[in-house]
């Protein structure tokens, strides 16, 4: 399930990077926020914000 809000644009990850810090996650549901393109996405706990992944995008 995703809720979206903002224009739409196209982001590429390594799906390594983006598993491994899933990992790190006791919760179901994280929440993945994206700022644009060229900018890194961070990954948060739902209820838990005390941690945190930054997960840079690459260029494809």
């Amino acid at each position: 399930e995703i809720d979206y809000q903002g224009d739409h644009f196209e982001i590429n990850f390594n799906a390594r990077f983006l598993m491994d810090g899933l990992k790190n996650f006791d919760d179901e549901k994280v929440r993945f926020q994206l700022g644009g393109s060229l900018s890194p996405g961070l990954l948060k706990g739902i209820d838990d914000e005390s941690y945190f992944c930054m997960i840079m995008p690459i260029r494809s």
